[in-house]
């Protein structure tokens, strides 16, 4: 995807799981998770999911970079009602065991996604962030520290760009 800013500025590219960002004319992504981070809490989220796909005949467990993903697949097909429950029960279990730990899952479609919270928000600070102090590549690299900590209520970037109205306005 190519996010766009009035139709004429390009500022970057997010994939759809939006844990990387490539910057228009750098050669590499950029991760906006942490590998350690990452390994404290996803085994645990596959181990769960994996239990609920054993309940669960047709659907699986999809590990990524940095998402999980319950997909109900089959089951979907053959018993709506007990896989929209399952999933149901899934989200419910995540957001309450490991919101704390800015963990999230949400329904999109016939899956459970689960990633880190804020990951879309953080996504777009970056490149705005990047845009506004006309920094390169290699400066996000050297500071992608910033961009992995959690976004509080309050975060407003340079030149008064608020975060949140920028997603949900």
């Amino acid at each position: 995807w190519t996010l766009c800013l009035r139709d004429s500025l390009r500022l970057g590219y997010l994939p759809k799981t939006v844990s990387f960002v490539k910057l228009i004319g750098a050669k590499d992504w950029i991760s906006l998770t942490d590998k350690e981070e990452l390994n404290s809490w996803m085994p645990e989220i596959a181990k769960l999911i994996e239990s609920k796909v054993e309940r669960l005949p047709g659907s699986f467990c999809e590990v990524q970079d940095a998402t999980v993903r319950f997909h109900a697949g089959k089951s979907f097909v053959e018993d709506r009602e007990r896989s929209l429950d399952a999933m149901g029960e899934t989200i419910q279990h995540i957001n309450t065991l490991y919101d704390g730990d800015g963990i999230h899952a949400t329904s999109v479609r016939h899956l459970v996604i689960v990633q880190k919270s804020q990951i879309n928000l953080k996504a777009i600070r970056l490149i705005l962030s990047c845009y506004n102090s006309n920094q390169d590549e290699n400066y996000v690299v050297s500071h992608i520290s910033d961009f992995q900590q959690p976004i509080k209520d309050d975060a407003v970037l340079a030149g008064n760009h608020e975060v949140a109205a920028i997603l949900y306005s």
